[in-house]
């Protein structure tokens, strides 16, 4: 997988490569959201697809579709080595443990799954792509404070459910210590980046819907923990141009 399509610039020096990621980790990325194992094994009953791919248009996978992939990777087989994800062939993972059976997986049989998956594949780098695209050049770094007033005062007004997209740096929640930038849409769709220097690198993509004008507000403002306030770029956030000259506070 190459993740995004192509190379992107940002406002404030940042750019973002083309990341070249190996098949195992591919295939453990789309059948955890897309495909929706995550969900699957967060709780009893969890629907697979609460990440809500198959409302995103075009749709990246349907019920059907999810089906037919799961009986194409169920029935892979190289050197006796089969998929080892338990959900594939109907049965259902540890609960809160990430399909970790992809890291295992014997490298000629995780690009033959690749290939299965293909078109879900795609489609997860097309969202991907769009997303950073919505905060290229044509956009601009305000202060958290000043957007977080911004929003609210569009609460009660259809504006927070347009696709609004912010992007900001900081630690990961993980370590606390690895830069990351993380990029959030009113939609729930959200992709976060390693951060090197002014270098970008996918990390990864996933989706938590939300169900009302103030939690897709809080989404776009969940930024990651703060870098020291010496950066240029703590505790800001990046918006799209157009968007911050109609509804920005000075």
């Amino acid at each position: 997988m190459r993740i995004p399509r192509e190379a992107l610039q940002f406002p404030g020096g940042l750019s973002c490569v083309v990341a070249e990621i190996e098949s195992r980790v591919t295939s453990a990325h789309v059948v955890r959201h897309p495909l929706g194992v995550d969900a699957e094994r967060d709780r009893v009953g969890s629907a697979w697809n609460r990440e809500g791919w198959s409302d995103l248009a075009p749709s990246a996978v349907s019920h059907e579709a999810r089906a037919r992939l799961f009986r194409a990777l169920a029935s892979l087989s190289v050197h006796g080595a089969g998929c080892g994800v338990p959900e594939v062939t109907g049965a259902r993972g540890l609960r809160d443990q990430q399909p970790i059976e992809c890291s295992q997986c014997p490298m000629p049989l995780a690009r033959r799954c690749e290939a299965e998956l293909q078109d879900v594949v795609d489609a997860y780098v097309a969202r991907t792509t769009e997303l950073l695209e919505a905060l290229g050049t044509s956009s601009v770094w305000v202060p958290r404070v000043a957007m977080i007033r911004a929003l609210a005062s569009r609460l009660r007004t259809a504006e927070p459910w347009a696709p609004l997209a912010t992007l900001s740096v900081g630690y990961d929640a993980r370590t606390r210590e690895r830069p990351i930038a993380r990029v959030s849409r009113t939609d729930g769709l959200r992709t976060e980046l390693y951060l090197h220097g002014a270098s970008l690198r996918w990390r990864t993509t996933w989706r938590s819907v939300p169900s009302n004008a103030a939690e897709a507000m809080s989404f776009v403002l969940q930024f990651p923990k703060p870098l020291e306030s010496s950066h240029a770029l703590s505790d800001r956030c990046l918006v799209a141009r157009p968007w911050w000259e109609r509804h920005g506070t000075r």
